[in-house]
């Protein structure tokens, strides 16, 4: 008669306990752990398995005395400490990169579960009852010259914006902050503000014009899309009547010209009449439609005359047709 053999009957708590009882003190083999290493990784990727063992553990050490506790971490502590006596150098980093990737991985994962509430929470236990650690003067100058003329690369910067990015304070937080912020005082909060401030001058003292410009970029195209002039208006309307498609305040390079038609790399700049006139604006126009036709740019600027009067839409057929 044919038999299951894979479906084995639970065993009952009192076989399981004669079992532990037989086996205990008994020394196996290297061969019977590596087999024994075998088959509890292939039962032990279970939930369940998983869920069993921890509990189980966590019984059996319920029921050991104070003493056997502190004999049996000792003689873990000794096996450990000699285990890693006995590793190379290299062995050991590969074992801390190890663990410590696999401690971020988990970590990761249970806090993508939460909720932001939860979060919250979990943050509010851990910090509950500490105390609140109040660095001295002196140590906070020599964490001031430890960190003074260290670069912080790109990668760096942006790995903290994205750590930071999205984070939300909740309200006892901010008002904690705000609190904090009031009772320094107009001269305290100079004395913090300055060292940032400082630090910002030196750091746009460093940069280039066209590394300036590529900064400011998202701003000043911000403030010309919301207060475009009379003439921008005008030439918008003007390329919609033609169903000509642009875009308006187009940053090329370190400069943001008023329209750009991209199906003809077409530039149009609105020259008002009196700034244009100027012979600083003349020859700053010069230098930057010389610079626009070496990047392979067609260059076309409506003076404010045709504008107004509408001959300009001349101009725009012509460039387009």
């Amino acid at each position: 008669m044919a038999t299951n053999t894979d479906k084995r009957r639970p065993l009952s708590e009192e076989t399981k306990a004669k079992i532990g009882a037989a086996n205990r003190g008994q020394k196996r083999s290297p061969e019977q752990r590596a087999a024994m290493r075998v088959s509890h990784a292939q039962a032990g990727n279970r939930p369940e398995t998983v869920e069993r063992h921890r509990e189980a553990r966590r019984l059996w050490w319920a029921s050991l005395t104070d003493e056997k506790r502190a004999s049996l971490s000792e003689a873990r502590s000794r096996g450990q400490k000699a285990r890693w006596a006995r590793m190379r150098p290299e062995e050991r980093a590969a074992k801390i990169v190890a663990f410590t990737a696999a401690g971020a991985k988990a970590t990761k994962e249970l806090w993508a579960k939460l909720s932001q509430e939860e979060r919250l929470a979990k943050l509010a236990d851990a910090h509950r009852g500490a105390k609140s650690y109040q660095i001295t003067d002196e140590q906070r100058a020599q964490i001031s010259r430890a960190h003074k003329g260290k670069a912080v690369s790109v990668e760096t910067r942006k790995k903290l914006s994205a750590a930071h990015s999205g984070t939300i304070r909740s309200e006892s937080a901010r008002a904690a902050l705000r609190a904090g912020w009031s009772r320094l005082g107009s001269d305290g909060r100079k004395l913090r503000s300055r060292p940032g401030l400082d630090a910002l001058k030196r750091q746009w003292a460093s940069l280039g014009p066209e590394e300036r410009a590529l900064r400011t970029e998202p701003g000043r195209r911000a403030a010309q899309l919301s207060n475009p002039s009379s003439l921008e208006v005008t030439v918008a309307r003007l390329l919609d009547a033609l169903q000509i498609e642009y875009t308006a305040q187009y940053p090329i390079g370190k400069f943001i010209v008023d329209f750009y038609i991209p199906s003809r790399q077409i530039v149009l700049e609105c020259d008002g009449e009196y700034w244009h006139s100027l012979p600083s604006a003349i020859e700053k126009d010069r230098r930057r439609d010389a610079w626009m036709i070496r990047n392979g740019y067609t260059v076309c600027r409506l003076p404010e005359r045709e504008i107004a009067s509408g001959e300009c839409i001349v101009s725009l057929r012509r460039l387009v047709s």
